[in-house]
């Protein structure tokens, strides 16, 4: 490219500098609104008055169908453990009622001895609805994986 380097430096400055307000548009967003004035007071600046939504909590049957039975198996929602090897039923299944959080991950962790296939189905029963969620997974030795929770869809 042929030219003279200033010219080249300030073309590429100015380029960047046109980019630098939508990227700071984008990505800081709008976090101070105005309100509207009153008479008297003059305008003010005050921040969103909206408080973030609170996770809703319900009761959930979790259960588990391992084939072949896995050595270990664990599912953790928000670092509390909600199912665990204390809650073997059968060789491969597993089940307990816990309280599940809506928008949240249930993490599955589980492991088998040998590195053959695996299938392990989790299964999520909203108590008091017909409504369910479920999810089949395939691995070998190991498994860490996640169940999203909807924040709309159950209760």
């Amino acid at each position: 490219m042929k030219g003279n380097p200033l010219l080249r430096l300030s073309v590429v400055l100015i380029l960047l500098l046109a980019l630098l307000w939508p990227i700071c548009k984008i990505t800081l967003g709008e976090t101070r609104k105005s309100s509207p004035s009153s008479p008297g007071h003059g305008s003010a600046v005050s921040l969103s008055t909206n408080p973030p939504a609170q996770p809703s909590s319900w009761k959930a049957t979790l259960v588990v169908h391992a084939a072949p039975a896995p050595m270990d198996c664990s599912i953790t929602q928000c670092g509390r453990i909600l199912l665990s090897g204390k809650d073997r039923i059968a060789s491969g299944e597993y089940r307990t009622i816990a309280e599940i959080v809506s928008g949240e991950d249930l993490v599955i962790s589980s492991g088998w001895e040998n590195d053959e296939p695996h299938a392990l189905r989790v299964e999520v029963l909203a108590q008091d609805r017909g409504e369910s969620l479920d999810k089949s997974f395939w691995a070998r030795k190991t498994l860490e994986d996640a169940i999203a929770i909807p924040a709309n869809v159950l209760p």
